[in-house]
């Protein structure tokens, strides 16, 4: 395992599930190569950590969604 690995947070919990489980099969869906490789990086290689934050606290929201004034206010702040 390398010294330091990115830390990737990230609100949805089944996402950071698919790329834990090295052997969960993709076979059935249509996925990009980037796909396989963060799942490496995370299962087997072990350059990437996962961590969930809660939907609250994701402060990439800003950039892709629709907030209210108290929302982006609150992100801000942060």
């Amino acid at each position: 395992m390398p010294s330091t690995c990115m830390r990737l947070y990230c609100d949805n919990t089944t996402a950071i599930h698919i790329c834990r489980k090295s052997n969960f099969s993709l076979a059935h869906q249509a996925h990009e190569m980037d796909c396989h490789l963060v799942r490496y990086k995370v299962a087997e290689d072990k350059t990437i950590e996962l961590q969930h934050v809660s939907s609250i606290n994701q402060l990439a929201e800003m950039l892709t969604k629709p907030l209210r004034g108290s929302r982006i206010r609150s992100i801000c702040d942060k």
